[in-house]
């Protein structure tokens, strides 16, 4: 077997990009290699393939794919070779012949496929293949080749065709994420899937198509942070005998597909087994569809992955004068939908100088001392940012609900003017931001009684945390707390990691005013500090679910975190987000201490008026800055609200508690002044 380790390290030598240690480990795996083992042979040919392809020599690589070809009859790497032959093909722009190699590729993994005909296999057909992957590669190409050829030669029939392949890609998506569980597993495939539904939002956009492309842009859109929402849910609805049932079922789907591989297509044994694998895969959508009516609640959240229509999206927003504007940032272009309650409009934004404007504008945004040239940079990036995002949308409502693709901006620091001071949107319009429609619109029933607020200010950290102190933070704490009754304070000591997790999912209002670090890498995550340890985002994978309507995090940097392609910012929000807390008000970068308590302040005073989150949040930054004489972003901007805006209910829950504490008091006197009346009546003797 030492072919394979030359193999194997000329692969790696390849990716490392060390091409003549690739060669040479090549010649190697060819020496060692007995002519009795074709597919041997067939493993250093594709590999040989790629290498010259990085090597920018086509024909040699084309030469190496068709060699491979001739000596394989495994299904997969067929697939696979078709589906490299293909992307040479359009390299060189020649993309009926690419077309052609692609359907080849797609009958060798379903024989049933017809080549001549322009459709795509059947769900039935898809689902009975084992490596989904590769034949997901294959359609998705297949899609890119169709909207290729037309934007070559425009033609509707061409346009219909790729957007069908399109939404066959789409469908295998959803096939194939239920059985990718680990969470990189997951993200590679929300990297490879970003550019499939680029193109797709792109068809749609070419065919004006609204509705398609908002359905691409949300499933484009926090699908980690959805499985997860639906994991902890669904989980919470099922016995563990159903839940046993249902692991059985999909264990033996995958070991019969992966049975029915190791027979060709037409003889007696793969007939027996398709035959055998039907049956089961018709028992396991018996006992799916038995569970929509014995457990409709677990069915919707497993199973019911719909994305909301348009129309939804205009209920929710009739009547509150609030607008959703949502964005797909792409490797060609942004793609911009605007949703108001009577119309939509869907846009294509030049990509050009864009991320630089947005990295130059958040760095100005996060500086706490500006030169009179730099103010002036951020009023013009402000307005530049405005006129590309906003502007071409035409949705001036009151309050805007904002998604975006990838890192956050804070809408509100805009500018609608390149040379008037100040002249920012804060003034004109309350922002909300979310991570897609869905997590938006999810349905959130609260079970059981809650507690009103839960306060945590460690003030002073374990010095083995190297954290500065937070003065004045348990001060500010514990002004907010007296304003409601039955509030819980820990200050100092006392707020520790393990009193958080212990107690702060039976809370309705969490307020954190602590320390926290982005920690933008890769290979580290971002954390909340208390006073003896600190928090994770992988802590807060826990079972036990949050009854919490607001979290507020008065910390820094809590929003940011590590950007992945296709799924967003996975940050301490997100991570309190995937346990099901709808609402979080928290940071863009390191904050200014004294001008964070006292907006947060003013913040729960408007919640206790009754005001919408986002409003109140507007307002408190708008008081705030009706008394300072510097304006900057830096001061207010970095405080953000994520998720649903509805007021707190019953207002910040002061009457309410009021209201069961004073019914509590009047039902004790009742009793005390009953049990006195008896006594009266009927001394002990």
């Amino acid at each position: 077997m030492l072919w394979e380790y030359e193999q194997l390290a000329a692969e790696i030598s390849r990716q490392l990009e060390d091409y003549p240690a690739a060669h040479r480990h090549l010649q190697q795996a060819r020496t060692l290699i007995t002519p009795d083992h074709p597919e041997a042979q067939v493993s250093v040919h594709i590999v040989a393939g790629l290498l010259a392809e990085n090597e920018n020599k086509p024909d040699q690589a084309r030469q190496q794919y068709e060699k491979a070809l001739s000596l394989t009859r495994d299904t997969h790497a067929r697939a696979r070779l078709y589906s490299h032959l293909g992307k040479l093909a359009s390299y060189e722009k020649n993309y009926p012949l690419a077309l052609t190699l692609l359907k080849k590729g797609i009958r060798s993994m379903v024989p049933s496929y017809d080549e001549k005909r322009d459709i795509n296999p059947d769900s039935k057909s898809i689902k009975s293949v084992y490596r989904k992957e590769y034949l997901f590669t294959l359609i998705k190409q297949k899609a890119s080749m169709e909207l290729a050829m037309y934007r070559q030669k425009p033609g509707p029939p061409l346009l219909v065709r790729a957007l069908s392949s399109f939404r066959t890609a789409d469908q295998m998506v959803e096939l194939m994420r239920r059985s990718h569980e680990a969470t990189q597993s997951k993200l590679f495939w929300r990297q490879d899937t970003h550019h499939l539904y680029e193109e797709a939002i792109e068809a749609s956009f070419l065919q004006q198509n609204v509705a398609l492309a908002f359905y691409y842009l949300e499933k484009s859109r926090a699908v980690l942070l959805n499985d997860r929402l639906n994991e902890l849910t669904a989980n919470q609805k099922l016995s563990p005998a159903l839940a046993e049932q249902e692991r059985t079922f999909r264990t033996r789907q995958e070991q019969l597909l992966e049975q029915l591989q190791q027979y060709a297509p037409g003889t007696r044994e793969y007939a027996q087994r398709f035959s055998q694998w039907f049956s089961q895969h018709e028992a396991q959508q018996e006992f799916i569809e038995s569970l929509r009516q014995t457990h409709p609640a677990y069915f919707h959240y497993r199973y019911d992955n719909q994305v909301p229509s348009v129309a939804t999206i205009q209920q929710k927003l009739e009547g509150n004068d609030q607008a959703f504007v949502s964005y797909f940032l792409g490797d060609e272009a942004i793609y911009a939908i605007g949703i108001t309650s009577s119309k939509t409009i869907l846009r294509k934004l030049p990509l050009s100088g864009f991320r630089r404007n947005a990295n130059r504008f958040l760095k100005l945004c996060s500086t706490p001392e500006l030169t009179k040239t730099e103010v002036q940079a951020l009023q013009r990036t402000g307005y530049q940012l405005y006129r590309r995002l906003l502007m071409p949308l035409h949705v001036p409502s009151a309050r805007m609900i904002v998604s975006l693709d990838g890192a956050f901006l804070p809408f509100e620091a805009f500018s609608h003017s390149p040379t008037l001071p100040n002249a920012y949107l804060v003034h004109q319009q309350a922002f909300s931001y979310t991570y897609s429609a869905r997590f938006l619109l999810r349905d959130r029933q609260t079970s059981g009684w809650q507690r009103p607020f839960l306060g945590m200010a460690p003030e002073q950290f374990s010095a083995s945390l190297k954290q500065p102190e937070l003065p004045g933070s348990a001060q500010f704490l514990s002004t907010i707390s007296d304003r409601i009754p039955f509030a819980q304070v820990k200050t100092h000591q006392k707020a520790t990691k393990a009193a958080f997790l212990r107690e702060a999912p039976n809370y309705r209002i969490l307020q954190l005013f602590t320390h926290a670090d982005a920690h933008l890498s890769e290979h580290t995550e971002p954390v909340l500090y208390f006073a003896d340890s600190a928090l994770k985002l992988s802590d807060l994978n826990v079972n036990r679910p949050f009854r919490t309507q607001l979290l507020v995090l008065s910390a820094c940097q809590t929003g940011l975190g590590v950007e992945q392609k296709g799924e967003g910012i996975q940050s301490l929000a997100r991570g309190f987000a995937a346990l099901g807390i709808p609402s979080t008000v928290t940071t863009l970068w390191n904050v200014q201490d004294q001008a964070t308590y006292t907006i947060v302040e003013q913040f729960y005073q408007q919640l206790s008026e009754g005001l919408p989150q986002d409003v109140a949040l507007q307002k408190a930054k708008l008081n705030w800055m009706h008394t300072q004489d510097h304006q900057l972003p830096y001061y207010w901007a970095a405080l953000i609200q994520t998720g649903a805006t509805t007021p707190i209910q019953n207002a910040s829950v002061i009457p309410v508690y009021a209201g069961i504490s004073g019914g509590a008091l009047l039902i004790f006197l009742g009793v005390l002044m009953y049990r006195k009346r008896g006594l009266t009546k009927a001394p002990h003797p």
